[in-house]
């Protein structure tokens, strides 16, 4: 098993499927990690492709004392049929338009 160091920063997308034990919470606090990611002046933008990680991401963030991600609002429900990308993988062009139109909606 990965421990995670608090010096670690992730950038999340719908590849990550994480989710932490309910203990992890105790171990993250008394390392210190949560008031360093806390502090962290990196924003987040979070697309599941309209795939079920919206709840894992949002719940890893908040044991980890990030600030709230930005979700992919268009993108962040369930839906089978993938109604904003041709086919729901990162790597396939097109598929990250709308998660990088966030990006630099928040860098203006």
């Amino acid at each position: 098993m990965h421990t995670l160091l608090p010096y670690q920063t992730f950038l999340l997308t719908s590849k990550i499927f994480f989710l932490p034990p309910p203990n992890m919470a105790a171990d993250t606090n008394s390392n210190g990690s949560r008031k360093l990611n806390a502090t962290t002046p990196v924003r987040f933008v979070n697309t599941s492709m309209h795939g079920v990680s919206d709840l894992y991401v949002k719940r890893a963030f908040d044991i980890f004392g990030f600030a709230s991600y930005v979700p992919v609002k268009e993108q962040q429900e369930p839906n089978p049929d993938f109604p904003t990308v041709k086919f729901p993988n990162p790597e396939e062009k097109g598929a990250l338009v709308n998660s990088l139109a966030y990006v630099f909606s928040l860098s203006t």
